[in-house]
């Protein structure tokens, strides 16, 4: 009788696992877009947009990704939240500074809407230079 209730208990699981819509789908390693989802099949991530211009990253098991993450060619940094994060982040690994455009760079029309979030490299963000790394080596005197 356990046995029967355990395998029971597992097939609900399994079945309640196969119902969960996944936002979006993709092959070939493409990235496909929902209206605020995406998934990369290159990396098994997916991301969500869970208000105006804050995106959220997680795994195929729903973990948040934390750290450095790549989408579309462009660098990502990510709490331990698995929210993008803008602005200076210090890498505790490298112990090194780097820029992610912040809202306050799309408003002064520094950059582009779609790349709030990602990683400047070989620039002047105010007086701080970042190299072609992203990390900051210089400072304006």
């Amino acid at each position: 009788m356990i046995i029967k209730g355990r395998l029971l208990a597992l097939f609900l699981a399994v079945i309640l696992s196969l119902s969960i819509a996944t936002p979006v789908y993709a092959t070939n390693s493409e990235v496909i877009t929902g209206d605020d989802e995406i998934y990369d099949d290159e990396n098994g991530y997916y991301w969500f947009e869970i208000e105006d211009n804050v995106w959220r990253c997680t795994d195929s098991f729903g973990n948040p990704v934390q750290g450095w993450a790549e989408l579309n060619g462009l660098t990502y940094f990510m709490g331990k939240d698995g929210i993008a994060k803008t602005g200076w982040v210090k890498d505790k690994d490298t112990g090194k500074w780097y820029y992610l455009f912040s809202a306050d760079d799309i408003e002064r029309n520094k950059i582009p809407d779609n790349l709030l979030g990602t990683l400047a490299r070989d620039q002047w963000i105010d007086n701080y230079y970042v190299d072609k790394t992203g990390a900051q080596i210089k400072i304006k005197k």
